[in-house]
């Protein structure tokens, strides 16, 4: 970079000092040449190159995009102020139809979550060479696409003055490949509609395991969504949807009550799909509030609830703690359902060791302020206490 600045000035000195002859002239040549070079090297812009990079430790790598720019830069003057921007734009679909592409990391992204990134600069000589140098480094998991699939990325490079954005020095584009497996942005408003009518079928499933839907389980359902859509634009077209959904949910079931099983496994594995935790895990909470609806949990309803959380992918500890909060011990009709261990646990030990975890557990909950919920531990505290005699859990080390 200053070796070309060094050089220039070099060969105007020595045509100061040769101004007749024809080592002047040679000279003179030398010089045009040079800097017609750099002016051709800046009207081709700059090469942008982009590479794929892992960070971090093993168990903790992050696959990032590296951007970097080659060329050269014509400055007014040495030392001459300006701004490196980067921004990032989604040309699936046409370059002349660019859709943007957002940020989850505020630092990485503009005002309106754009993934971009604007850097003072100075650019130090009149003519000024890079070389791979850095722009822009962006986790791939930052990234937020307009749609699902396999997209087509352009990066956009340019070095403007730092006074006025549209003088621009020299610029570039390059291109990369981004499998995005989320829900795009553009996508979020039909998919939230198909959600929604898959939590509707997915708690119509779960009225109807017991062999009946009352009204008091459809009333759980209608209350639920007559709350989730209030206030929406979209309220009359989306409810209409769900309702629909519901009576094609309803007509299913009640011509084959063991239907309500199999539909209830197909709905949770589409919503899975989706991969909306925030959606799934309403869903599953419907889903048990309409189980108890009658304040009895039979032990189709358990099981089905079972094989939900199941395809949805919840956690243990939250379908736990969603069963603390809405089932209760007086609920239950068979002795051992609310304690009903996990059917993984083959073993006396497996079922000695988790006996005594959940004995743990609801002991400390039987001096809870709220009366109603020291009453439900001491209830399962009992039920486990009789569990673990039955095992002989003593007999175990």
């Amino acid at each position: 970079m200053g070796e070309l600045i060094v050089g220039l000035i070099v060969l105007w000195v020595l045509i100061s000092w040769f101004q007749k002859g024809s080592k002047e002239r040679e000279l003179k040549k030398q010089v045009e040449k040079a800097a017609q070079k750099a002016i051709e090297e800046t009207r081709k812009g700059l090469t942008i190159k982009i590479t794929d990079e892992v960070f971090g430790p093993e168990g903790g790598k992050i696959d990032v995009i590296r951007v970097t720019a080659s060329g050269t830069v014509i400055a007014p003057y040495d030392g001459y102020q300006a701004v490196t921007r980067v921004a990032m734009a989604d040309v699936t679909d046409g370059e002349e139809a660019p859709l943007p592409v957002l940020s989850v990391i505020p630092d990485l992204a503009n005002e309106n979550g754009v993934a971009s990134r604007q850097e003072k600069e100075t650019i130090p000589y009149m003519v000024t060479s890079l070389e791979d140098y850095p722009v822009f480094v962006i986790p791939r998991k930052a990234l937020i696409l307009p749609k699902r699939g396999l997209r087509q990325i352009m990066v956009i490079v340019q070095i403007t003055s730092a006074d006025n954005p549209d003088q621009a020095l020299t610029g570039g584009t390059g291109k990369f490949q981004h499998k995005y497996e989320a829900i795009g942005y553009t996508e979020m408003e039909q998919a939230q509609q198909e959600q929604e009518e898959l939590i509707a079928v997915l708690a119509l499933t779960v009225a109807a395991a017991d062999g009946q839907m009352d009204k008091v389980e459809k009333g759980v359902i209608r209350r639920f969504f007559t709350e989730h859509f209030a206030g929406k634009e979209s309220e009359a077209e989306t409810t209409e949807h769900v309702n629909d959904a519901m009576r094609r949910t309803f007509q299913m079931v009640e011509r084959d009550a063991k239907r309500a099983r199999i539909l209830a496994v197909e709905t949770a594995k589409k919503m899975r799909k989706f991969d909306i935790a925030n959606y799934s895990f309403r869903a599953y909470e419907l889903c048990v509030q309409v189980a108890v609806a009658d304040e009895v949990m039979e032990v189709r309803e358990r099981e089905i609830l079972r094989e939900i959380a199941e395809e949805l992918g919840l956690r243990d500890e939250d379908v736990e703690s969603m069963h603390d909060q809405y089932i209760s011990y007086k609920m239950v009709h068979e002795d051992n359902i609310l304690v009903e261990m996990p059917p993984e646990l083959k073993t006396k030990e497996q079922q000695c060791e988790w006996i005594n975890k959940e004995y743990a557990r609801w002991r400390t909950r039987m001096d809870h302020s709220d009366s109603n919920k020291a009453a439900e531990a001491v209830l399962r505290v009992e039920r486990l206490v009789h569990l673990r005699i039955h095992l002989k859990c003593s007999d175990v080390n």
